[in-house]
């Protein structure tokens, strides 16, 4: 079970990556893939990780200027992960991977 904040913030940054796959990245193409994945480890506590990996899209580079869609995921899930996402614009594809503490979630 995920707490209020968590069950909000996380599918509004998703709904995000989302929206900007098939205008601007993988999903435009036929070809391009979207991996999403999420995974708990657990260790003096449990982390959840979740990845947003897209491929065979047309190439990427990294705006001059990062947008509102940017900036909201960066700051949303630094909030609810408690340490800022990796948002990395590769030429294969954008990547977007954030990390923390489970309990965070609740």
């Amino acid at each position: 079970q995920v707490g209020r904040d968590a069950g909000t913030t996380l599918p509004l940054c998703l709904h995000e990556l989302a929206t900007n796959a098939p205008k601007y990245g993988a999903l435009s193409r036929l070809e391009g893939r979207v991996h999403l994945t999420w995974d708990l480890q657990s260790a003096s506590e449990t982390e959840l990780t979740i990845k947003w990996i897209e491929s065979g899209g047309p190439p990427v580079s990294e705006p001059s200027k990062a947008g509102y869609g940017t900036r909201y995921i960066r700051s949303a899930l630094q909030g609810l992960f408690g340490s800022p996402p990796e948002i990395v614009f590769k030429p294969e594809g954008l990547r977007c991977i954030a990390a923390g503490p489970f309990a965070r979630f609740r």
